[in-house]
């Protein structure tokens, strides 16, 4: 036989065992193609939430696994737990490092603490914390130790962890002046002023405050304390008084601090105020802050409350009345500013409020200049020359209609000169012999 024919043969023989199993195969499973499609289709997506479930599932236990581990190590086996850290990565790092090293601290607060202070790398914040919970740990066994061991430490950082290290002694004398603030005061002192003067000393005071506000303010006469303390002191105590008691908080600052210190005060100040206004009547305020003798330390305050008192639902008190009666009764130019704040707080909310005020007015005085500035301060970015044109419209008093519409065509002649000349080509001649006069000016 040929070679050809023997081919031949082959090729018809493999085909035919070939229709055979397709036969075969449709014998044993008779479900159409699409059926089995579709079968498979929904297997796969089944089989797909299975897995994500199974996938989150197995991440929870894999964390819960490190955590127990951590623990386990952290007060038997530290040395093992910091070999197993070095090993870890990612969230599985920080999950582990995060317990283990609290668990140590309990156990041996110093060791862990050389440890973790030393663990930073570059700006892993996640250490610095936990540096910072090791500090806590160690001041609530050892207060005075801790503070100096890490304060020790801090001298022999460098430059750039500065102000990571310095957080660590905070946290260590937070924890201390909770139960003994005087002490942890007094260990203070005995720093450089870098260390005096910053956020250490402000949180001891306000921790002190807490507990015994005379006492902590009366830190404040000790010899040899700095003008820059003596205003942390103040600003600190003050600030944490004032949550609980702003009435004697506020009585005290009048009868203890001298008007020279009051000069660095207004932000404590704005504090006190703020938690005055938000416990007691509006009249006691006020009453409160006519006492202050400095000027920037009376505007600090006036501006506080009324910035408040616009945002509040206490308009009903009228926060424009009141310090317009104030500045007209005074002519003290910390009432003009307040007002200038309340309005524009009060304007961004209810700005209708404003216009029926100044519609209630006699005549234009600086109290109608503050509260129009203010209103135009809220709305100028919001609304066109136009719209705010419109708006002057609605003022009933001309003497305040007039002032109000110079300053926004002037306004306009500053901003856009093509824009105001053909503005004054179209309406000029509406405009009344005031608002002409004091534009020819």
């Amino acid at each position: 036989m040929s070679y050809s024919k023997r081919a031949m043969i082959i090729g018809y023989l493999i085909l035919l065992i070939t229709v055979i199993f397709f036969l075969f195969r449709n014998a044993v499973n008779p479900s159409s193609q699409n059926y089995s499609t579709v079968a498979k289709s929904h297997k796969t997506r089944s089989m797909g939430r299975i897995s994500k479930n199974s996938k989150q599932a197995s991440s929870s236990d894999h964390a819960d696994r490190l955590r127990d581990q951590a623990k386990k190590l952290g007060k038997s086996d530290p040395e093992q737990g910091i070999l197993l850290l070095k090993k870890l990565k990612g969230n599985s790092r920080r999950i582990f490092a995060k317990v283990f090293f609290e668990a140590w601290a309990e156990v041996a607060p110093e060791e862990c603490f050389l440890c973790v202070s030393n663990w930073w790398e570059g700006d892993d914040l996640g250490f610095v914390n936990d540096a910072a919970t090791v500090a806590v740990i160690w001041a609530r066994q050892d207060p005075q130790k801790a503070a100096t061991a890490i304060y020790e430490y801090i001298q022999s950082v460098h430059q750039t962890s500065e102000f990571h290290s310095s957080y660590l002694l905070v946290s260590a004398l937070g924890q201390w002046s909770l139960a003994e603030p005087e002490q942890a005061f007094q260990w203070l002192r005995q720093l450089p002023e870098d260390f005096t003067e910053g956020s250490a000393l402000s949180t001891v005071i306000q921790n002190w405050a807490q507990q015994d506000p005379l006492a902590a303010l009366e830190t404040s006469n000790e010899h040899g304390i700095t003008r820059s303390e003596r205003n942390l002191i103040y600003h600190a105590g003050l600030s944490e008084w004032s949550l609980t008691n702003p009435r004697q908080s506020a009585s005290w600052l009048l009868e203890h601090v001298k008007p020279s210190d009051l000069v660095h005060l207004e932000q404590a100040v704005g504090t006190l105020s703020q938690n005055l206004f938000e416990q007691t009547q509006i009249d006691e305020v006020t009453a409160w802050i006519d006492q202050i003798s400095e000027p920037e330390i009376k505007e600090s305050a006036v501006v506080a409350v009324a910035s408040l008192w616009g945002n509040s639902e206490r308009t009903n008190e009228n926060v424009l009345g009141t310090l317009a009666s104030r500045l007209q009764e005074s002519g003290d130019s910390a009432y003009g500013r307040g007002l200038y704040e309340a309005s524009h707080s009060l304007s961004a909310q209810n700005p209708d409020a404003v216009t029926e005020w100044l519609n209630q007015q006699e005549n234009f005085n600086s109290g109608t200049d503050q509260v129009i500035a203010g209103y135009l301060a809220t709305v100028s970015g919001q609304q066109s020359f136009p719209e705010l044109f419109a708006w002057s419209q609605k003022l009933t008093n001309s003497d305040v209609r007039d002032q109000q519409q110079y300053f926004l065509i002037s306004q306009l002649s500053y901003q856009d000169e093509a824009a105001f000349q053909q503005w004054m080509q179209e309406y000029g001649d509406t405009l009344s012999p005031q608002t002409k006069s004091l534009l020819t000016k």
